[in-house]
């Protein structure tokens, strides 16, 4: 091992640049065998013990030349004066008195430093190492981070401000996979969809509006979407079959209850709502939240399950509506889905294996105030667009920095506010600080580690347990709330392309058994 002269960064005998500086470390001059600190105490010490050793010689040399100089006077003495030999022995002891003894000089060891973090001995068999993404959008805006397993790879990082949505107009999409492709993390964040079912016609519930900004999805408590991304994921799976549901748990439930409250306050029932043509009545109905996981099984054409889990909670208003203008009558359903998260693993034993890690991943996905800052701005702006009903452009690189600019100092309506602590809530029981940084685990995690230069965490439920040289630990608190710190379109029913969910699988020719007849695409061709 060595170290880096110029930042002190601990470094393998084989590494030629230095990966904290990138300084020439094949040069003898720019490295040390020490670190930075005790590299300059044994400097200063060995010029201290250099000068101390030039004066011992030069005093032993002094006394020499005094001794020469006695000696001398004592031989010429008897010449020139009466002193006796007895005097001039009794002189010759006198002045031996003031010889020094040679010192034996040892250089001394240079004094140890204080004991610090990578002092320690590296422990992690209990523990487990994430890589932390990062997500920066075209104007400078970080606008997401996010957490996966060290041996992941990104697929898919990216924002979509292009998105159709007077409301949410742009949402992130977080892909991670395993090396061999046998398991997918997703995400999604928040979305606005509409739903129309007329009376006229059974289901207006697919495509996009670009002028109104509205995109249109069929609502079915979450069910129906999260099928369609399966269906479109994988259009040839012999069988896809929901095996289980079940709902989170209460205190995301109370949350949820009063987004919803507050999400049908905002219906405005004296301006054309829906954009279905002046003179459209408009009348409030229910409200309804769900926040709910889902357990498919997907069976391939060489009869391999795939097994996928999802979480989706949402929110949806129902308004009735009655319109001269075109003529019908019918429900509105417009609903917000506030993340998407899901795996999907190549068989149970893996499912059951990444389970943890997944939990890990979905307590760590968030976008930040700044990303829900910029879509509040760019809501405002589209309203003018929608006025004129003319399309609204995609913002460059030069609006995005404008509205991160006046993100920073913005503040956000109550509602909005809403769906930001939601989106940021951190699911885990443990949660861990450090600065402005924030990691939720679960509670059997007793310990938690960052590498801000590597952008690595490490989490442990062994509580001496320590990764290594670079990381520094976290601090537990109860605290579970997010600090206030701060180019993939949806496709046909807001489903992703056909492979979203798992690059490697392979799937059969499909068994039209398997779907029902409301979920084909013919029909929503038809309804357009």
């Amino acid at each position: 091992m060595k170290y880096c002269k110029k930042c002190g960064m601990l470094l393998e005998d084989t590494i030629e640049v230095c990966i904290g500086c990138g300084t020439d470390v094949t040069d003898p001059d720019n490295v040390s065998k020490y670190p930075p600190k005790l590299e300059k105490k044994i400097e200063a010490q060995k010029k201290q013990n250099k000068t101390k050793t030039t004066t011992i010689i030069a005093i032993i040399v002094v006394f020499v030349l005094l001794i020469g100089l006695v000696c001398l006077i004592l031989f010429m003495a008897p010449k020139f004066s009466s002193d006796t030999p007895e005097d001039a022995e009794y002189i010759e002891e006198e002045d031996a008195e003031y010889v020094p003894e040679e010192e034996e000089f040892t250089e001394e060891a240079p004094a140890a430093e204080e004991e610090n973090v990578s002092d320690r001995e590296v422990k992690d068999d209990l523990g487990s190492y994430y890589s932390r993404a990062l997500l920066t959008d075209e104007g400078g805006n970080l606008i997401f981070t996010g957490l996966y397993p060290e041996d992941f790879q990104v697929t898919d990082l990216s924002v979509n401000y292009a998105f159709c949505s007077n409301r949410l107009p742009g949402y992130v999409t977080f892909i991670v996979d395993d090396p061999e492709g046998n398991v997918r993390f997703i995400y999604f964040s928040p979305q606005h969809f509409w739903n129309r079912q007329s009376e006229k016609k059974k289901n207006l519930a697919s495509g996009e509006d670009p002028i109104f900004q509205m995109t249109f999805a069929t609502y079915d408590e979450g069910q129906t979407y999260v099928e369609s991304l399966i269906k479109k994921s994988y259009p040839d799976a012999k069988r896809v079959e929901l095996m289980d549901t079940w709902d989170a748990n209460e205190e995301i439930q109370g949350q949820l209850s009063e987004i919803a409250k507050a999400f049908k306050k905002q219906i405005d029932t004296h301006t054309d709502y829906a954009h279905f043509g002046e003179g459209t009545e408009y009348a409030p109905m229910n409200s309804e939240f769900v926040a709910r996981f889902y357990r498919y099984e997907v069976q391939t054409k060489e009869k391999n399950t795939l097994f996928l889990q999802f979480y989706v909670p949402l929110v949806s208003n129902h308004i009735v509506y009655s319109s001269d203008v075109i003529n019908d009558h019918g429900t509105l359903i417009e609903w917000m889905c506030l993340g998407i998260y899901g795996m999907v693993a190549g068989n149970e034993d893996l499912y059951d294996d990444m389970e943890p890690a997944f939990q890990v991943f979905m307590d760590n996905c968030n976008v930040n105030l700044t990303f829900f800052r910029i879509l509040e701005q760019r809501s405002k702006d589209l309203q003018a667009t929608i006025s004129a009903e003319e399309e609204a452009p995609i913002p460059d690189a030069s609006m995005l920095a404008s509205y991160g600019a006046g993100a920073a100092s913005g503040q956000l309506s109550d509602f909005d506010q809403m769906l930001y602590v939601f989106s940021t809530r951190r699911g885990g029981d443990a949660i861990f600080v450090l600065g402005d940084d924030v990691v939720s685990a679960s509670s059997e995690t007793k310990v938690a580690f960052l590498n801000p230069d590597k952008e690595k965490v490490f989490l442990s439920p062994g509580e001496d347990e320590y990764p290594g040289d670079g990381y520094e630990e976290m601090m537990l608190t109860t605290d579970n709330a997010m600090p206030d710190a701060d180019a993939m379109g949806v496709p046909e029913e807001g489903a992703p392309e056909d492979d979203m969910l798992l690059p490697n699988a392979e799937i059969s020719e499909p068994d039209e058994e398997e779907y029902p007849e409301e979920y084909t695409d013919e029909e929503d061709e038809d309804a357009l």
